[in-house]
Protein backbone atom coordinates (compact mmCIF):
# COMPACT_ATOMS: atom_id res chain seq x y z
CA UNK A 1 0.00 0.00 0.00
CA UNK A 2 2.85 2.53 1.12
CA UNK A 3 4.32 1.32 -2.20
CA UNK A 4 1.62 2.86 -4.15
CA UNK A 5 1.04 5.93 -2.00
CA UNK A 6 5.28 6.58 -3.38
CA UNK A 7 4.91 5.85 -6.54
CA UNK A 8 2.09 8.63 -7.38
CA UNK A 9 4.10 10.64 -5.30
CA UNK A 10 7.10 10.15 -7.33
CA UNK A 11 4.64 10.59 -10.64
CA UNK A 12 3.36 13.45 -9.74
CA UNK A 13 6.80 15.16 -9.04
CA UNK A 14 8.00 13.86 -12.53
CA UNK A 15 4.76 15.00 -13.88
CA UNK A 16 5.45 19.04 -12.73
CA UNK A 17 9.42 18.82 -13.45
CA UNK A 18 7.99 17.84 -17.01
CA UNK A 19 5.28 21.19 -17.04
CA UNK A 20 8.45 22.90 -16.04
CA UNK A 21 10.33 21.97 -18.77
CA UNK A 22 8.09 22.89 -21.36
CA UNK A 23 7.16 26.10 -20.40
CA UNK A 24 11.01 27.11 -19.80
CA UNK A 25 11.03 25.79 -23.47
CA UNK A 26 7.96 27.65 -24.89
CA UNK A 27 9.25 30.56 -22.89
CA UNK A 28 12.55 30.76 -24.07
CA UNK A 29 11.30 30.38 -28.25
CA UNK A 30 11.25 33.13 -30.40
CA UNK A 31 7.76 34.37 -31.61
CA UNK A 32 6.99 34.89 -35.41
CA UNK A 33 6.94 38.07 -36.50
CA UNK A 34 3.32 38.27 -38.44
CA UNK A 35 3.02 41.51 -39.37
CA UNK A 36 4.80 43.28 -42.87
CA UNK A 37 6.78 46.00 -40.91
CA UNK A 38 8.58 43.29 -38.52
CA UNK A 39 9.04 41.31 -41.50
CA UNK A 40 10.71 44.30 -43.77
CA UNK A 41 12.89 45.26 -40.39
CA UNK A 42 13.82 41.69 -40.40
CA UNK A 43 15.02 42.45 -44.70
CA UNK A 44 16.31 45.43 -43.65
CA UNK A 45 18.62 44.04 -40.90
CA UNK A 46 19.75 41.47 -42.99
CA UNK A 47 20.74 43.99 -46.05
CA UNK A 48 22.50 46.04 -43.96
CA UNK A 49 24.20 43.18 -42.12
CA UNK A 50 25.55 41.46 -45.14
CA UNK A 51 29.46 42.21 -45.84
CA UNK A 52 31.55 44.43 -48.08
CA UNK A 53 30.48 43.37 -51.11
CA UNK A 54 27.72 40.91 -50.58
CA UNK A 55 26.85 37.69 -53.14
CA UNK A 56 25.08 38.64 -55.86
CA UNK A 57 22.18 35.68 -54.78
CA UNK A 58 21.99 37.11 -51.54
CA UNK A 59 21.55 41.20 -52.49
CA UNK A 60 19.20 40.10 -55.60
CA UNK A 61 16.92 37.88 -52.63
CA UNK A 62 16.55 40.47 -50.16
CA UNK A 63 16.41 43.06 -52.85
CA UNK A 64 12.75 40.90 -53.93
CA UNK A 65 12.00 40.29 -50.69
CA UNK A 66 11.66 44.04 -49.89
CA UNK A 67 9.95 45.01 -53.19
CA UNK A 68 6.98 42.21 -52.43
CA UNK A 69 6.97 43.52 -48.10
CA UNK A 70 6.87 47.02 -49.86
CA UNK A 71 3.93 46.17 -52.44
CA UNK A 72 1.96 44.23 -49.71
CA UNK A 73 2.04 47.09 -47.24
CA UNK A 74 -0.75 49.43 -47.21
CA UNK A 75 -0.34 53.07 -47.14
CA UNK A 76 -3.05 55.32 -45.57
CA UNK A 77 -4.50 57.81 -48.56
CA UNK A 78 -3.45 61.32 -46.36
CA UNK A 79 -0.08 59.27 -46.25
CA UNK A 80 0.74 58.56 -49.83
CA UNK A 81 -0.69 62.32 -51.05
CA UNK A 82 2.89 63.36 -50.51
CA UNK A 83 4.09 59.77 -51.87
CA UNK A 84 5.41 62.32 -54.74
CA UNK A 85 5.80 65.67 -55.49
CA UNK A 86 4.39 67.98 -58.30
CA UNK A 87 5.87 68.70 -61.81
CA UNK A 88 7.05 72.69 -62.19
CA UNK A 89 4.50 73.93 -64.10
CA UNK A 90 1.20 72.43 -62.28
CA UNK A 91 3.28 73.46 -58.86
CA UNK A 92 3.11 77.46 -60.41
CA UNK A 93 -0.14 77.50 -61.21
CA UNK A 94 -1.10 75.92 -57.34
CA UNK A 95 1.09 78.99 -55.74
CA UNK A 96 -0.53 81.71 -57.65
CA UNK A 97 -4.12 79.99 -56.90
CA UNK A 98 -2.85 79.59 -53.38
CA UNK A 99 -1.08 83.47 -53.07
CA UNK A 100 -5.09 84.94 -54.47
CA UNK A 101 -6.13 83.52 -50.67
CA UNK A 102 -3.26 84.60 -48.95
CA UNK A 103 -4.57 86.42 -45.57
CA UNK A 104 -3.94 90.39 -45.89
CA UNK A 105 -0.67 91.91 -44.21
CA UNK A 106 -0.50 94.11 -41.13
CA UNK A 107 0.07 97.48 -43.73
CA UNK A 108 -2.72 95.94 -46.41
CA UNK A 109 -5.14 95.89 -43.64
CA UNK A 110 -4.67 99.48 -42.70
CA UNK A 111 -4.52 101.00 -45.46
CA UNK A 112 -8.37 99.52 -46.27
CA UNK A 113 -9.41 100.33 -43.02
CA UNK A 114 -8.54 103.97 -43.42
CA UNK A 115 -9.12 104.11 -47.04
CA UNK A 116 -12.87 103.35 -46.16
Amino acid sequence: MSDKIEQKNSDSESNSESQEESQESKSSQKRKAYSIEKKLEAVDYAYKRTTFRPLAKVHRRLQRQRAVLLKRLKVPPPVHQFHSTLDKPTAVKLFSLLDKYRPETKQASRASSFAS
